[in-house]
Order: C-alpha cells, then sequence, then structure tokens
C-alpha cells in the first residue's frame, strides 16, 4: 500500500499560525495595553494645609465727657453716665444765665459723630411749673466771670441749635452732628442755663435736674 503525503494547503497553514506564533504576539500584545493602562490610573498623592489665623477682635465706641480737657474724664466705657455736677445752680431768678464749660471726646476704635438734647431729669425731680427753664448749647468757650445779680453769663462762638425749653421729652440741642476722630476731643463746649424773663411767680423755691443725652454714630467712610 502506498501513502501519499500531501503538501499542507494554504489555509491549515493560517489556522496553525493562529494558534501558534500570531496567537503568542496578539497576547503579549493586550499584556502591554493592559500594563500601559495601569499606569495610567495610578492614584495622585495629595496633600492638605489647615491655616489657624490668630483671635479677630471688634472694638468699640467710646464717647467721654469732662468739664474740660484736663479731666477727670467719665462716661467711660458704652452707655455709661457723666454726673457733671459743676452744671449746678443756687437761687436761680428769672432773666438770669449761667455758663458752664463741657469738652468731649472719642477713644473709641472709630470715628463719630454726636448729636445731643436736653430733658427733665429725675434726681431731683422737675417741679418747675410752665416750663421756665432754657438750655443752648454752643461750640466755644464758657464766660463765667459775671457773678452779681442779674448774673448775665455767656457762652462763646456758634450756637449749635436755638435755645430749647426743658421739656419732659427730648429737645435736639446739637441740630448738625459734629464730628470727632478717634483720638481726638471736642474741647471747647459751652452750656448755657436760663430761667425766661416771663417765669411764672409759682416758680419760687422750685428745683429741677437737666439730663443731656449726647449719642455717638460711627462714620462709616
Amino acid at each position: 500500500m502506498r501513502i501519499v503525503q500531501h503538501a499542507p494547503s494554504h489555509r491549515a497553514s493560517a489556522w496553525r499560525s493562529w494558534f501558534g506564533r500570531g496567537r503568542t504576539r496578539a497576547l503579549l500584545s493586550l499584556g502591554t495595553l493592559l500594563a500601559l493602562g495601569a499606569v495610567g490610573t495610578a492614584a495622585a498623592w495629595t496633600d492638605t494645609a489647615q491655616v489657624d489665623a490668630g483671635a479677630i477682635a471688634s472694638g468699640s465706641m467710646d464717647l467721654q465727657v469732662a468739664q474740660t480737657t484736663a479731666g477727670p474724664w467719665s462716661a467711660v466705657g458704652t452707655d455709661a453716665a457723666y454726673a457733671a455736677t459743676h452744671v449746678t445752680i443756687s437761687n436761680l431768678t428769672p432773666s438770669e444765665a449761667y455758663a458752664f464749660p463741657l469738652a468731649v471726646r472719642n477713644v473709641g476704635a472709630a470715628d463719630f459723630t454726636y448729636t445731643a438734647t436736653v430733658r427733665q431729669g429725675a434726681s431731683p425731680a422737675w417741679s418747675f411749673v410752665g416750663d421756665p427753664i432754657t438750655v443752648q448749647l454752643f461750640a466755644g468757650t464758657a464766660n463765667t466771670t459775671d457773678a452779681t445779680y442779674p448774673v448775665q453769663q455767656a457762652c462763646g462762638g456758634t450756637a449749635l441749635a436755638p435755645a430749647a425749653t426743658v421739656v419732659v421729652g427730648a429737645t435736639t440741642v446739637v441740630t448738625t452732628p459734629r464730628r470727632v476722630n478717634k483720638g481726638a476731643s471736642d474741647s471747647q463746649l459751652c452750656l448755657l442755663v436760663t430761667m425766661v424773663t416771663s417765669a411764672d411767680n409759682a416758680n419760687q423755691g422750685k428745683q429741677g435736674q437737666l439730663r443731656l443725652d449726647l449719642t455717638a454714630t460711627q462714620v462709616t467712610s
């Protein structure tokens, strides 16, 4: 019996190539792609830094008042009072006027403007009849030299508002706000207290207290 060996066909050679060296090359190529993909998705290192600032503290408004810039200064701190004991009159009669110096300063953290009003105080209680007392505030010095009857002391400078009758409610004695920068003072103010000439006879032997309210407002520009 004769055995005839046939040469492999083209199709058979291609089949063997797929399962031979060709398959090896394909697998190697796939491994290369997988390796490149692994490098592309590696995690990036990170870091954070926390910044702790120092303390932040707010300032305050502080309008202080004294008889003169020589002090002692009072109304120290927010919403504090000043006992202006030098604003005292004994034996006041109709047509007499008394002048008293005042000074204002700003020791707060910001520039401010201030206004002022006057009203009847509480101690001693107001007992005058018919509102015979007027008050006027000036930007100027107090002339207190006159001590003879009838006393006619005066304030120099410019009136900051018309004379205000002292009543239960607040009456303005500083019409245009006055600016005082921080660290500065409004050093020459004068308070003029008068009993009007037309004061009724029922006002003999009466008394009362004046209350000035100074309101400071921060300047923001």
